[in-house]
């Protein structure tokens, strides 16, 4: 100990303990993580390759989850749709790709049968991620061929909203979007139903709108509209890349203060 404290070790030993500490806690966590996802992937796999339930068997398990925080019991559920489309109202989230700038078209469908019950506002409208547009297409009126004015009939998958910390500020005004803002285009849309049903205040005509899009997996308008883009249901999984890194870099730590000390070991014989 005399030795140790001639050496000056101290306060490098408390330092590298308090770092191998943190390090070893933070890959243990990717572990944790690591479990996590591919227990989320397996769900997601099984719920790709299930029969489509009907929008209304979604709606019930959705209205009852999304209280409890658990909205992720419904993500990517296969669900049955009909209805037509508001395309004068869709949506444009900026989506590039290797082809080039793209946006991914979101348009409300009206459904051919709302939902609900007494007392309860109806649920009349369900955002639709058709698929993606190049920049040269971002105008409905560019691809007039490819949005169906009729009812339409197809099976999608339930995804949510997320908005990260560091997103950029949609612009309403150019209709240009940069995450799937759930909140943001429940409002918007329900703005311009002010004059129109259903009846009450805004938050009557908000939560006429589902509160989760639905992506479909075929193209809604033919090779001419929006086509979807389904590789982005799958879920990347690095956390045992992560957890391995975290671990390494603690082992790089304890090698580098060991040589540290056994080197101030050996002047202070």
């Amino acid at each position: 100990m005399t030795r140790f404290r001639e050496a000056r070790l101290l306060w490098p030993t408390l330092l590298s303990v308090l770092g191998l500490a943190i390090l070893v806690s933070l890959g243990s966590w990717q572990m944790r993580r690591l479990a996590w996802k591919e227990a989320r992937i397996e769900k997601v796999l099984e719920r790709a390759n299930s029969a489509p339930v009907s929008l209304e068997a979604v709606q019930g398990l959705a209205t009852a989850t999304l209280k409890e925080d658990s909205a992720d019991a419904i993500e990517f559920m296969r669900v049955s749709l009909k209805g037509r489309f508001h395309h004068d109202r869709e949506f444009h989230v900026w989506s590039p790709g290797k082809a080039g700038p793209a946006w991914s078209v979101i348009t409300p469908l009206a459904l051919s049968v709302p939902l609900g019950s007494a007392g309860v506002t109806p649920l009349t409208t369900v955002l639709v991620i058709r698929g993606t547009v190049p920049d040269t297409k971002k105008a409905p009126a560019t691809r007039s061929a490819g949005n169906p004015d009729g009812e339409v009939e197809f099976v999608g998958r339930v995804r949510l909203g997320h908005v990260g910390a560091f997103s950029s500020v949609e612009n309403t005004e150019k209709n240009e979007w940069y995450e799937l803002d759930m909140d943001g285009m429940r409002k918007v849309f329900a703005m311009g139903l002010a004059d129109g049903p259903p009846a009450g205040g805004p938050g009557n005509r908000v939560a006429s709108v589902a509160r989760y899009y639905i992506e479909a997996e075929t193209a809604t308008g033919g090779p001419q509209g929006p086509q979807p883009d389904l590789s982005k249901v799958n879920l990347t999984n690095r956390h045992l890349e992560y957890a391995l890194t975290w671990y390494g870099l603690a082992v790089t730590l304890f090698g580098v203060y060991l040589a540290f000390a056994v080197s101030r070991l050996r002047q202070c014989r």
